[in-house]
């Protein structure tokens, strides 16, 4: 209905209508008129502009003028269609503010960055505090590694010893090999954590939901390990944006948190009373 409206309404405004093509010549809807000095109103198409025509009705020879530029003017606009016809638009339609979308994506990492030099030092400088204890994080996990270690090594000196004397434990050799992967895989997390990877962080997430089950120093512990790794400002540190800040950036020093320093030296006194504990266990 709607495009046999805007036929008929074409059809009736514009005299040259090509109804081999049914379109509409783009120079009647631009045409301006002027008026020659009889009184006859003449139409000006662009393609006429500079060109001398002869008035139809004088005979006058009249050079036509140029058409000024101007915004084309809906043609349907005043024209009296049926009383059943759907409406036309009057002009082009105005812009229209849409409401945010409540499901479009958070903000990025480079959200509200400045573009100069100093983008990566702003990065940084928003995120400063909570690297250096994820960091921290990693060093924690280094004297983990060094702990399990040692253990390992205690536990096959014992396997050696009791096969020197003649009682020989494969249970031990098993618990030592397992002990020092054990070692192996968190010193690879401590490392990827200190360079801030994101695979070890998932690691090391996993590692501190178990460390939950230590009440009450492993529960406090892990917790804040969780948090440090889990909130939105890790999914920034842990980018490749956020780790191009860091190379882009080696002048700029962090310190550990006073939390993450209390943290160290308890796990610190954890690790040497389970050495001792193991060491005794194992002595003579």
């Amino acid at each position: 209905m709607t495009q046999n409206v805007t036929l008929y309404a074409a059809k009736t405004l514009c005299r040259e209508w090509d109804a081999s093509t049914n379109t509409i010549p783009i120079s009647n809807i631009m045409s301006q008129q002027f008026a020659c000095s009889c009184g006859t109103k003449l139409a000006v198409q662009p393609q006429l502009a500079g060109k001398k025509v002869r008035c139809p009705s004088c005979q006058q020879v009249l050079t036509m003028p140029a058409v000024a530029a101007q915004q084309p003017e809906n043609p349907f606009a005043n024209l009296d269609l049926p009383s059943n016809a759907p409406q036309l638009p009057a002009g082009p339609t105005p812009s229209r503010s849409f409401a945010a979308n409540p499901y479009q994506p958070t903000l990025g990492v480079s959200d509200g960055l400045p573009s100069g030099e100093n983008r990566y030092e702003v990065l940084r400088q928003r995120h400063l505090k909570q690297e250096a204890s994820i960091r921290s994080i990693g060093t924690l996990y280094y004297l983990n590694a060094g702990f399990f270690g040692i253990t390992a090594v205690i536990c096959l000196i014992g396997f050696a010893a009791s096969a020197q004397n003649g009682r020989a434990d494969p249970a031990l050799l098993v618990v030592s090999v397992v002990i020092a992967g054990l070692a192996a895989g968190i010193f690879v997390v401590a490392r990827g954590l200190r360079q801030l990877k994101d695979v070890p962080r998932v690691f090391a997430i996993l590692f501190s939901a178990l460390g939950l089950l230590a009440f009450p120093f492993g529960t406090l512990i892990s917790g804040y390990f969780l948090y440090l790794l889990c909130s939105a400002n890790a999914n920034i540190i842990f980018s490749d944006e956020y780790r191009e800040a860091v190379r882009q950036t080696p002048h700029m020093k962090y310190k550990s948190s006073i939390v993450a320093l209390i943290l160290v030296a308890l796990l610190i006194v954890v690790l040497v009373v389970g050495f001792i504990g193991v060491f005794v266990s194992f002595a003579p």
